[in-house]
């Protein structure tokens, strides 16, 4: 370090020095990694870098395949005859079934109850407290069935009260095990323990209105019959356009694997209509042709008899190519998102499994997209960039900076040359200021022999030059985004990236600052 000192030949004045200061702020190393991060990176036996990676693009759940509407019943409870009554007496007693009327020919054996509620609002229209029992036999919990008993008050609407529904495993088999879909209650209504002897008049008695409400199923068992289920258009992340950048880019190859993974105990056959490449950061779509999306079986699962993991998934896995579809214009778009829609067809054969199919909560079908691609490929260049914090610890006087430089020691260990801005960034990642010059950021290739192997690493050093503007930004400024620009030479063969290949990037501050003492 370097201080000239000047001092002042007045009293009562004070010193001052003009120091050079020379301090690292930031440091980064920009490879093929930071695509998206060094997770979705494989290097295969010869080095080289796949981009490989899995995104689920789709799912149904069991609300799909199968689902308890609210149903809302109306009960009367009326007396035929005309009579004076005590205490206790019996005026009531019914059993009788309930038909879900579950549509698509489905037929449901059993279940059990998530969550739910049973919602009564009783009207009483005698002049005496009546004594309102239900018995829902077909629901039970701990080896006993759902039960009511209250005492409904004269009045209409004189009591509305809701009970929780949560655990109750269900037979949907009827009164004598020999439906489906069908439930089997009792009603039983008398007079109050505390009545007082009263008339009972022809036509008098209690109306119930009797609700099942928000019935999830945790469990479900039988035939879910034949039907279509929709999958309407979505779209799923993919994000390769979201930092990678390249001209005329085109790929050797790539795969991509779709694997449909089934937790319901039910056979399907499905069809994607519509897979689509979207990048939107330039508009383009490309649209996935291929004959073997057309007709998908997917084979039902099978149960393990433990609750903690009760099914053994089935996964069918449906593998797109560039000979079998057109994969490769459709990765080379470079999407950041991938539209999706199609339908599936539940038990296309029929009830083959003797209305044994079965589903799960929490469980369903999902639909996984599994990338894999070689990183070699063509271009007229392709794009790197890194966000890296800036460290001002050792530079305390940016205050009384006289002027100053901003050096980027770069080592490229890449086979071609390289652009190289540098971006100001302040706490909202908002751009304040851009630091190099055209005429002034190209970063030499790395040495490299006749087959085009790196013999060793090229250093360069680019300067960006302060001024008031740019001394302000970076006083502002808490990051710093480098994007590097890699210029392939015309016409090459397919370019390869080995999991050696990087950038490295130091920054330095480089000032002259006036610092006071006084005298």
């Amino acid at each position: 370090m370097l201080a000239s000192v000047f001092f002042s030949c007045k009293k009562n004045k004070f010193a001052y020095w003009d120091v050079d200061l020379v301090s690292p702020i930031a440091r980064g190393t920009l490879n093929i990694k930071n695509f998206f991060g060094d997770s979705l990176f494989q290097s295969d036996n010869n080095h080289i870098m796949h981009l490989k990676f899995s995104r689920k693009v789709g799912d149904l759940k069991i609300d799909s395949l199968f689902k308890l509407k609210d149903t809302t019943i109306n009960y009367s409870f009326m007396a035929f005859f005309t009579a004076t009554v005590g205490p206790n007496s019996l005026l009531f007693y019914k059993t009788e079934e309930i038909d879900f009327k579950i549509p698509n020919d489905a037929r449901i054996k059993q279940g059990i109850i998530k969550n739910g509620t049973l919602k009564v609002k009783y009207s009483n229209t005698t002049r005496l407290p009546l004594l309102f029992l239900y018995s829902l036999s077909s629901a039970t919990k701990n080896n006993t069935s759902f039960y009511i008993s209250e005492i409904v008050p004269p009045g209409t609407n004189s009591l509305i009260k809701t009970y929780n529904f949560d655990g109750y495993n269900m037979s949907f088999t009827g009164q004598y095990g020999n439906k489906f879909n069908t439930i089997v209650h009792t009603f039983t209504v008398y007079t109050a323990p505390n009545a007082q002897p009263d008339s009972i008049k022809f036509g008098q008695g209690i109306q119930a209105e009797i609700s099942y409400e928000n019935i999830v199923p945790k469990y479900v068992e039988g035939y879910f019959g034949k039907q279509d289920i929709n999958i309407p258009y979505d779209s799923a992340v993919i994000g390769f356009s979201k930092t990678l950048e390249a001209s005329n880019f085109q790929i050797n190859s790539a795969y991509i694997n779709f694997r449909i993974v089934n937790d319901f105990g039910v056979d399907f056959r499905a069809q994607l209509d519509t897979v689509v490449s979207i990048n939107t950061t330039n508009g383009n779509k490309v649209y996935l042709h291929s004959p073997i999306l057309n007709s998908i079986n997917i084979n039902r699962a099978t149960k393990t008899g433990n609750w903690t993991n009760p099914v053994n998934s089935s996964t069918t896995n449906i593998s797109i190519n560039s000979n079998n579809s057109n994969l490769k214009p459709f990765i080379e778009n470079l999407p950041n998102y991938l539209g999706y829609s199609g339908k599936i067809l539940v038990n296309p054969n029929g009830n083959l499994s003797a209305t044994n199919d079965f589903a799960y909560y929490n469980t369903g079908i999902r639909i996984f997209a599994d990338i894999d691609v070689p990183l070699i490929f063509r271009a007229d260049y392709f794009r790197l960039q890194d966000v890296l914090d800036i460290n001002f610890e050792n530079v305390k006087q940016l205050n009384n900076v006289n002027e100053g430089r901003i050096i980027f020691n770069v080592t490229n260990n890449y086979p071609f040359k390289a652009k190289l801005q540098a971006y100001l960034l302040d706490e909202n990642n908002n751009t304040l200021d851009s630091l190099l010059l055209s005429s002034n950021n190209t970063i030499q290739m790395a040495s490299v022999n006749a087959n085009n192997d790196i013999i060793a690493p090229k250093n360069s050093q680019l300067i960006a030059y302060m001024n008031d503007s740019t001394l302000d930004h970076l006083k502002k400024s808490k990051k710093i985004k480098l994007v590097s620009y890699f210029y392939l030479p015309p016409s090459p063969p397919d370019v390869v990236i080995y999991d050696d290949y990087f950038l490295d990037v130091v920054i330095t501050i480089d000032v002259n600052y006036r610092t006071f003492a006084n005298n």
